[in-house]
């Protein structure tokens, strides 16, 4: 997943930001809005590249694995390529978000 091409459109880039802000308050307060939103996050990554809200798209879909489906090993996977594209110079942003995802949902 993490060596999927970059995300270069624009507008689907600006897509992902606000998806990536709407996937932050509902899981404060509209948890039946978060899977759809890590779905349709994960569904854009895989159809149009990465970028840095891919890490949270992944991470988001690893701690639904580990905590709904009750899949840690497929979970971990996820939290694994959140940590991979955050590595990435352009997604240095996300690295602290992964990093407590991963470590405070997945393991």
């Amino acid at each position: 997943l993490a060596s999927l091409p970059a995300l270069t459109d624009e507008k689907i880039v600006m897509g992902q930001r606000i998806l990536e802000i709407l996937l932050t308050c509902s899981y404060g307060c509209q948890m039946t809005m978060f899977p759809l939103l890590v779905f349709l996050m994960v569904n854009a990554t895989l159809k149009h590249g990465i970028n840095a809200s891919s890490c949270d798209a992944f991470v988001s879909f690893g701690i639904i694995l580990n905590s709904v489906v009750g899949k840690p090993l497929r979970a971990r996977e996820m939290g694994q390529a959140a940590e991979l594209i955050s590595a990435k110079p352009e997604s240095a942003r996300m690295r602290s978000r992964i990093t407590v995802g991963v470590q405070g949902f997945i393991n």
